[in-house]
């Protein structure tokens, strides 16, 4: 009998790591809350679209274009740093190949009903190959409609760039 309990837990235990394996698509967002993964049950007012080239040159300057849109019905205070965004960038085999110098004064802000925040980032390659270019907003809701006063959000949205010989 005791056999069988063991061969119920371990098939209970291949189960749930199934379940949770990552997901395999590089362009996606992820919204961590109060510095943990969480799936969210309501719907969420920010959403962080990411625009750059699908391809870019080795050692040629592109574009990055980062913004964070309120799709609520209602205005939302928060606080960050004064660039909303940093940029994470990758190679192939996950790798950062970037560093970013970031101001941590911090700036309060009313992020109004269907509204964005916008930046810009420009950046070159110097080795052709495949990249993940991350946009990272990470902020503060000072007060939000649940009541919950300063919660911390962090969503990121990744992109795939191709990087070609010129």
């Amino acid at each position: 009998m005791s056999f069988k309990k063991y061969l119920v837990g371990v098939l209970a235990l291949f189960l749930l790591a199934g379940c949770s394996l990552p997901n395999p698509n590089p362009d996606s967002a992820s919204i961590v809350e109060d510095g943990s993964s969480t799936m969210n049950t309501r719907p969420d007012p920010f959403k962080v679209m990411l625009l750059l080239p699908q391809t870019a040159k080795v050692n040629e300057p592109f574009s990055i274009q980062a913004s964070l849109k309120n799709e609520s019905m209602t205005s939302i205070p928060i606080s960050s740093r004064v660039q909303l965004f940093t940029y994470v960038i990758e190679d192939e085999n996950r790798r950062q190949i970037n560093s970013m110098a970031v101001n941590d004064g911090g700036l309060n802000r009313i992020l109004k009903e269907r509204t964005n925040i916008t930046e810009d980032y420009t950046y070159k390659i110097k080795k052709s190959g495949t990249y993940y270019i991350s946009a990272v907003a990470e902020f503060t809701i000072t007060d939000d409609q649940d009541g919950d006063t300063n919660k911390k959000m962090k969503i990121i949205e990744t992109k795939k760039l191709q990087v070609k010989d010129s």
